[in-house]
């Protein structure tokens, strides 16, 4: 059997992948508020309106972690990215972008040998962005069997 190489990422990756996903919270925040602002049923904005202020949370705890390795938290957004002009279709953009982001902080915390303080702080951003994409697939299931009932 072949022994697999370990995963270890030096500092620079370390803060280049922080900023990625601080990025990419910054961009989920934009996303959820176009999507709330367009959906009419109260549970879902009310859903979203908790992702969004999550997502600058983890924005901002992600922010601060870049800065105490040295870094500055950096990247550009894209704007309001375009995901459907219905509900079903903008939680399934919402859920497809939260499991892109599970999966890029859980490759993070794999690289992660030395830096203790780093790797729990993307260990509680993961366990968050888990829940939340089981609400994501909950909403999404909904809207989409709704959209079914009425075609």
């Amino acid at each position: 059997m072949e022994r697999q190489k370990i995963i270890e990422w030096t500092d620079e990756e370390i803060l280049a992948r922080l900023n990625a996903l601080y990025v990419s919270e910054r961009q989920s925040v934009v996303d959820y508020d176009a999507h709330m602002m367009a959906i009419d049923d109260l549970s879902l904005r009310l859903g979203l309106e908790m992702l969004r202020d999550r997502a600058q949370d983890h924005a901002l705890q992600l922010a601060a972690r870049i800065r105490e390795l040295g870094g500055e938290p950096s990247g550009r957004l894209v704007g309001v990215q375009p995901a459907g002009s219905t509900p079903a279709r903008m939680l399934a953009f919402d859920l497809g972008e939260k499991q892109r982001r599970a999966g890029q902080y859980l490759e993070l915390l794999l690289g992660i040998i030395e830096d203790a303080r780093t790797a729990k702080l993307v260990t509680q951003l993961l366990l968050e962005e888990l829940q939340h994409l089981q609400w994501l697939k909950s909403a999404w299931l909904a809207a989409r069997q709704r959209a079914n009932a009425r075609a």
